[in-house]
């Protein structure tokens, strides 16, 4: 059905060419249409460049709202998909990768970045305000974690997390079997009303934002890209 969970990998340090194609991202170049349509096959980036695209908006963009219309879009599909009238295995089928990472791709053509990025790798590298929007939310999204990532409380990268939690997509097609479609439809579609709600607090007349919106950014990183261990919360500063 899927191969193994790759490992999501926030400890090697950024690139420069990392950082010029995140950088391409948030300057608005996810929103072009063919963009979106390889990300709707991809089901957005690999795990590493999920969560690098995230903390790239975070230090170089006033706040994450590509990231959470991103998200909200996907994960909007993903419920809806397990909603349908599909057979299990057709709805697990769809809901796998079906298509390279764009980041990944970028970087197999492009591996060796631009000096004028240096700054901007250097900020992301640091991951200040992306460290605070983490754990200023961590009470309400760590009980939804999923349980067959890496402990992010000990540290323990082979370890899972306690019991509990919102299986990932990444684990959920590892072992599809032991899983059924509808129950994660519930969840999926309260995860995206609250998306709606994170994207809207980013609008000039939207409203406030919440802990519990913010935390369904984090969320919905996890449940379609995994994860990551505890070392790739706190981004390690450059030497």
């Amino acid at each position: 059905m899927s191969p193994a969970p790759a490992p999501n990998d926030l400890i090697t340090p950024i690139t420069l060419a990392e950082t010029a194609q995140l950088w391409w991202f948030c300057d608005g170049a996810i929103m072009d249409v063919g963009t979106r349509d390889h990300l709707h096959r991809s089901w957005g980036l690999c795990p590493r460049h999920s969560w690098l695209y995230f903390r790239a908006e975070n230090e170089l963009k006033y706040q994450p709202l590509g990231n959470a219309v991103l998200t909200e879009d996907l994960t909007r599909r993903a419920a809806d998909l397990l909603d349908s009238h599909h057979r299990p295995h057709t709805k697990w089928q769809r809901l796998a990768t079906a298509d390279g990472c764009l980041t990944c791709d970028y970087l197999s053509t492009s591996p060796d970045g631009r000096d004028r990025f240096t700054k901007d790798m250097l900020a992301i590298q640091a991951g200040n305000r992306t460290r605070s929007w983490l754990t200023g939310y961590v009470d309400v999204w760590r009980h939804r974690r999923c349980p067959q990532c890496p402990n992010t409380a000990t540290g323990d990268r082979s370890a899972p997390a306690s019991d509990g939690g919102i299986t990932c997509r990444v684990h959920l097609l590892a072992e599809p079997d032991a899983h059924h479609p509808g129950e994660l439809s519930g969840y999926l579609h309260d995860l995206t009303e609250r998306l709606v709600a994170c994207v809207k607090s980013m609008t000039a007349d939207g409203p406030d934002r919440t802990m519990d919106s913010d935390a369904a950014l984090v969320e919905a990183l996890g449940w379609l890209a995994s994860w990551p261990p505890a070392e790739g919360w706190t981004a390690p500063r450059p030497r």
